[in-house]
């Protein structure tokens, strides 16, 4: 359905006669996968920006969720939720400070890149800091021999931080408005959650340390992603977006998931019956004709796409290949919020994409090209030749 959070004018199509049975809102998005650092309960995402300071850049060559949530917002997508996925036996980075711990927000050796310095607020009251001050420093990485350090203290060595928080002013009484666990762990940080002891007095000197005992854990499985645990508040993936918070999900997509993750995710939303699964097609397939999903999966809740698609990096702006289920999840959205849920995401154009990653090395498809895929419950990405915009066949 239409949404409309702005002021401005809209066209909107209204249908007549007799009212006919609604369709389910396809406008809001859960990503699964890895990601380079972030808390690992579902985090609500409105833009690129706000996923960059949560959940870090691009970090591993074959790790795709960063290129599909841009492509999900370049084409028209609002609202997401980012499920990262972290293996077994993870660790998170911590540093002690005095009577001061601080944490990382989520598990993994990306911790270990953070810098803390924290010293007595700007604030005095009759000569005293009425709080301390903590800033805080991360990087996405760092050349070979090169360690974190402080860049408050350090002001010329290289690489700088990309990312820096300052909270000034903080308070350890339960009772005052800037209360630290009210200003720094209630999300307002996108690095790190700080323990102390209610009431406890300024430091009186400048601590300054990095954040170590991160570990990314063992490799990923499909357990990871199912999420369950004994506690109900820890779950994590598959199995927290079932809670009541998350009932506003509408499709979920792994990017560039394996058979077994697929299966997974099919069968929460056969059992969840108002969501959606939209997967991709294996890396590098050079003849099509092997591509066949239902065999594996035979579902009336997901859909299929195929081929690759070349885009551009968001790091160097060279041509890489990525998976096209960010990009369909996005149109899903645009032609949900745009039109309404009658309308079929079909026949779209797919921005960001440069090229399409076809079997033959053509950066086009013909209609009978597509025609052959349909049969095969395959939803294809094609290159027209009128106009060269890649666009989206729509949902077999």
């Amino acid at each position: 359905m239409s949404e409309y959070l702005a002021p401005g004018v809209f066209i909107e199509e209204i249908e007549r006669g007799p009212k006919t049975i609604e369709g389910v809102a396809t406008s809001i998005v859960a990503f699964l996968g890895e990601t380079a650092r972030g808390p690992v309960k579902p985090a609500f995402v409105t833009d690129y920006g706000s996923y960059l300071r949560c959940f870090g850049n691009v970090f591993a060559a074959g790790k795709y969720m960063p290129n599909a949530v841009k492509a999900f917002f370049a084409n028209g997508g609002r609202r997401c939720y980012i499920a990262r996925i972290v293996g077994a036996s993870n660790q998170t980075a911590t540093a002690t400070l005095g009577a001061f711990t601080v944490s990382a927000v989520g598990p993994g050796a990306a911790g270990n890149r953070i810098w803390v310095r924290l010293e007595d607020s700007t604030t005095q009251l009759n000569g005293s800091p009425v709080g301390f001050r903590l800033r805080v420093f991360d990087w996405d990485s760092f050349p070979q021999g090169v360690a974190p350090f402080d860049p408050v203290a350090d002001p010329d060595t290289l690489p700088r931080p990309v990312m820096s928080e300052d909270f000034d002013d903080i308070r350890t009484d339960p009772a005052h408005a800037d209360y630290h666990d009210k200003r720094i762990n209630s999300g307002n940080s996108s690095l790190i959650t700080i323990q102390l002891a209610d009431n406890t007095p300024p430091p009186g000197v400048v601590l300054s340390q990095t954040l170590g005992g991160g570990a990314d854990g063992d490799p990923i499985t499909v357990a990871d992603y199912q999420g369950l645990t004994s506690n109900i508040d820890d779950r994590r993936g598959l199995a927290a977006l079932e809670k009541d918070s998350y009932e506003d999900v509408a499709l979920i997509h792994a990017p560039a998931a394996p058979l077994d993750v697929i299966s997974a995710l099919i069968t929460h939303c056969e059992r969840n019956r108002f969501r959606f699964a939209i997967f991709d097609s294996p890396a590098n397939v050079a003849d099509f004709t092997t591509l066949n999903p239902r065999k594996d999966n035979d579902t009336k809740y997901a859909a299929f796409y195929y081929p690759w698609l070349y885009t551009s990096d968001p790091l160097t702006g060279q041509r890489i290949k990525v998976p096209p289920g960010g990009s369909g999840c996005g149109i899903y959205a645009r032609s949900d919020n745009t039109r309404g849920v009658w309308k079929a995401p079909a026949n779209e154009p797919v921005a960001g994409a440069r090229l399409l990653a076809t079997p033959n090395g053509s950066t086009l498809v013909c209609a009978g090209f597509a025609f052959s895929l349909r049969p095969r419950s395959i939803d294809p990405c094609s290159g027209l030749y009128s106009s060269l915009t890649t666009k989206y066949y729509g949902i077999a």
